[in-house]
């Protein structure tokens, strides 16, 4: 299944950049968006859980539906299930002029905009699109959001969405770094994007990664005890939230764990431990399909609700996915 991929960063620009990269300009505003933000080393912005009406979300927004090519679109987008009606206020509907950096301007007409869970879009790819009918929790870095269906739909009550994302690891993380003598001033507790990277490159032994601070110095195979300590910490609080979710909704099916959480182990590890216990039958979703299953489900419907002229992007944390056409 063939996609574009975006890393979800922006960065306002005065004017276009010689640089090659994704750029677009509309409200007399520029913006430099996903890699060329690294390459330009420019000061890019990356807010927790986004909405429509901020520039962050429509310049990722608009960067996407460009990759199209198209003039005239009807669009599905998704959101925290707990969020759907102010989203569905806030995207972006009617026509619109974007400016590109080789002078053009693009004129496109969003006729129409439908706004879903994303715990709904999970559950519709794996059951539509993968041949999975199934219960999917997906680990995002915002949220965690659950869903089901069958050949029959969307199981409206299994719709949930729990404030317990990937982020909420930070704090665990960070206190087992205090405990070790690390404690920066000059990076922030809510920098959640930075340390979830050190997390990443710790857990990946990452060769070059050295911390330095009052005197002190750590390699990723010091640090590797703190962050698997933290990541066990976030994970049995995770499961806790997901057991009382349980109690709500009890119909037995198969789960399918997806979303970026499951590339940390202890985290995939501590939720299938959890589901054996209860003797649910669950797997683990392959790094590919995690990355795309949301925006599988929103082409699902786009092509559903409005057919060839139907275009589903996934709009989240780390990266925006729209499946090619």
């Amino acid at each position: 299944m063939d996609y574009l991929r975006i890393e979800s960063i922006v960065s306002n620009v005065p004017k276009f950049l010689a640089h090659k990269g994704t750029q677009v300009g509309f409200n007399n505003n520029f913006y430099a968006v996903g890699d060329i933000c690294r390459k330009a080393e420019l000061d890019w912005d990356r807010p927790l859980n986004a909405t429509p009406s901020s520039e962050f979300w429509q310049a990722l927004f608009f960067s996407s539906l460009l990759e199209h090519k198209v003039s005239e679109c009807s669009v599905v987008v998704g959101a925290p299930h707990s969020l759907v009606d102010v989203f569905s206020a806030e995207v972006p509907k009617g026509k619109f002029e974007i400016s590109l950096p080789d002078g053009t301007i693009r004129l496109i007409n969003i006729n129409d905009v439908t706004v879903i869970s994303e715990c709904a879009a999970h559950a519709l790819a794996f059951t539509n699109q993968l041949g999975i009918h199934s219960l999917v929790l997906s680990v995002g870095f915002g949220t965690i959001e659950l869903g089901a269906a069958t050949s029959e739909g969307i199981i409206d009550k299994s719709l949930a969405s729990i404030n317990f994302g990937l982020h909420q690891a930070v704090p665990y993380f960070r206190n087992e770094l205090r405990a070790l003598g690390y404690d920066n001033p000059l990076i922030r507790d809510d920098q959640y994007f930075h340390w979830d990277k050190l997390l990443q490159r710790i857990i990946d032994n990452d060769e070059q990664l050295i911390l330095n601070y009052n005197k002190k110095t750590w390699e990723a195979q010091d640090l590797l005890p703190a962050a698997n300590k933290a990541l066990s910490d976030y994970s049995q609080n995770l499961v806790k939230h997901v057991e009382n979710y349980f109690k709500r909704f009890d119909t037995k099916m198969p789960v399918v764990v997806t979303g970026g959480g499951t590339r940390y182990v202890a985290v995939a590890n501590e939720l299938q431990n959890f589901f054996k216990k209860i003797k649910y039958n669950c797997q683990i979703a392959n790094d590919d399909t995690s990355l795309i299953s949301a925006a599988v489900g929103y082409q699902y419907v786009a092509n559903e609700l409005y057919g060839n002229k139907g275009i589903g992007i996934d709009i989240g944390n780390n990266s925006v996915v729209t499946l090619k056409k």
